[in-house]
């Protein structure tokens, strides 16, 4: 069964959308000229021209960007943090997103690590092969991961959403009940100033 058919991008959606982020849903299974193209146009929504693109971006979808005023970087190939500091944007493919608690990991290959820069806007694309349900489910592909020698990189997302109480109670912060048992922040995490997660 797709996961479109079920719940997990939909749960993801809510955890991502209780912070800053701005979430589009793509139809089930989108060609990748229809993920390409969703890119193009968050980034034309953005007023981007100079957008970075993840090492593990696949070439269909940075074919989609590149063009129509909009140059593009490729991380493995900028000589310098001035180069990655003209970025207006990274574009990147989660490798495993946590649908329970709304984490997002990033399979930082080839990248630099940590990022000296971090353009302000990061443009994130899951497809439903880095869907899971809860960080149980995670922990395995998290573990995967570090043994071959490419640990991802965890995704800190903008700050969360603080809703207005009523008279009488605390303040409630819905970003902050996955936080408190999240593991110790690592020196390659990642933590965009302003985030758009494609599902795709």
């Amino acid at each position: 069964m797709s996961a479109h058919a079920g719940g997990l991008p939909r749960l993801l959606a809510h955890q991502v959308t209780l912070t800053r982020a701005t979430v589009i849903h793509l139809p089930a299974e989108p060609t990748p000229d229809q993920i390409g193209l969703a890119i193009a146009d968050t980034l034309a929504d953005a007023d981007v021209h100079d957008v970075l693109v993840s090492t593990t971006l696949p070439a269909a979808w940075q074919r989609a960007i590149d063009g129509d005023g909009v140059r593009v970087l490729r991380e493995q190939t900028c000589s310098s943090t001035e180069h990655m500091d003209a970025a207006g944007a990274l574009v990147a493919p989660v490798a495993l997103a946590v649908a329970g608690s709304g984490r997002l990991y990033l399979d930082r290959t080839g990248g630099r690590r940590p990022l000296p820069v971090s353009p302000r806007l990061h443009i994130y694309v899951v497809g439903e092969e880095a869907l899971v349900q809860t960080d149980a489910d995670a922990a395995p592909r998290l573990a995967a991961a570090a043994a071959a020698g490419r640990p991802l990189s965890r995704v800190h997302a903008p700050a969360p959403v603080v809703r207005v109480p009523a008279e009488g109670r605390a303040p409630e912060d819905d970003g902050g009940a996955a936080d408190a048992q999240a593991a110790p922040e690592a020196s390659d995490d990642v933590r965009p100033a302003s985030l758009t997660l494609i599902i795709a």
